[in-house]
This record gives structure tokens, sequence and C-alpha cells, in this order.
């Protein structure tokens, strides 16, 4: 029964997310979104989850939790590059109250405290596209990654990150902002 109750759980999710894919490629696209395949070292991370009123407020939060977290953890030592990112725990699209969990790369695990949780990353291939300017316009971005990702031979073997590059944060304006949507990735046989 336990095993029938996890079953139907995971094809829940697999539904909403094949869902959500079919939301992604019914999207037109702007043609000047270039995929990329990279491969990505092992990391350990710090992270912490927040609800946000909507896509346009995650930049903003993204920074207070990191503002908390730089507070929390004074010995904290962030990896070179920087590497950070949020991933979406909700398992169907959203518009509005949306939970992310933001993640930092560090040089080493500290202990978890308050709402802050320390993960080590795998290695992975992702595929990935970078989205300069208004967070408003991302979605375009994602039509892009996923009509890729349809053709491509290759399926997803992860949840989708959004690496923060450049923003508000580092003082760069709006139209500088620099985001990559990454995709953990496998060939349709693996």
């Amino acid at each position: 029964r336990e095993h029938s109750l996890e079953l139907a759980k995971q094809e829940d999710l697999l539904r909403k997310q094949k869902e959500n894919v079919a939301l992604l490629l019914n999207t037109p696209i702007n043609n000047n979104y270039v995929v990329n395949i990279k491969k990505l070292p092992p990391y350990t991370v710090c992270t912490c989850r927040d609800n946000v009123k909507d896509i346009a407020h995650i930049p903003p939060a993204f920074s207070k939790r990191f503002k908390e977290m730089t507070q929390t953890y004074t010995d904290l030592s962030l990896s070179q590059p920087n590497y950070c990112y949020v991933t979406f725990v909700d398992t169907s699209h959203k518009d509005t109250d949306i939970e992310v969990e933001y993640a930092e790369a560090v040089t080493k695990a500290l202990e978890n405290k308050s709402s802050f949780v320390f993960k080590t990353l795998t290695d992975c291939t992702i595929a990935c596209v970078e989205h300069r300017g208004a967070y408003e316009n991302i979605p375009n971005a994602y039509a892009a990654l996923f009509k890729w990702l349809a053709s491509s031979g290759y399926q997803m073997a992860g949840t989708v990150r959004e690496r923060f590059i450049h923003g508000a944060w580092n003082g760069r304006s709006e139209a500088d902002w620099l985001i990559e949507i990454q995709v953990p990735i496998k060939g349709l046989g693996e």
C-alpha cells in the first residue's frame, strides 16, 4: 500500500511536469536564444526556501536571503567562480505564491542553522540558455529551451535551475541582468 501511494505521487508529479512542458511548447519563442550543453562539477551549496508573490519578486527575495545567509554564517566562504541559483519547489506551474529554493555554492558545508541547509550536488550535464533583461520576460527563454529539449534526443534528468549571473544585487541595470536557465539532461537511452 505504501509503495502504491509513492508510485501514485510520482505519477502525479510526472503528469504535472508534462503539463508544464506542454504549456511551454505552445509558447511562441524568440529565436535569439542559443542552447548550450555543459558539464557541471559537484558543488556544496547553502540552501533556503522562501515563498514569493510572483516571479518578479524572486531576484529581490534572493538578495534578501543572501544577506541573511552571510549574516548567519560570518565564516562562510563562497565558491569561486560564484555559482548561485533558484529552483522551483512547486511541481506545477504557478503565477502567484511560488515556493522557491535558493542555493549558493560554498567551499564547505557548515552546521545547518535556522532555515539554511547545506547540500551536496553531484556533477551533471546540463542544457542551458542565457536570458538577458527583465525577469518578467524569462518565459521566452524557457520556451526556447524546452522546444530544443523536445527535439534534441535528450530528456530532463533533474530539477530546472535559474542561475543568477548579473542583476540588481551587483548594480546592473535591468537591461543587463543575466540569468542562465539550466536543465540537467541525459540521453534518451540512459
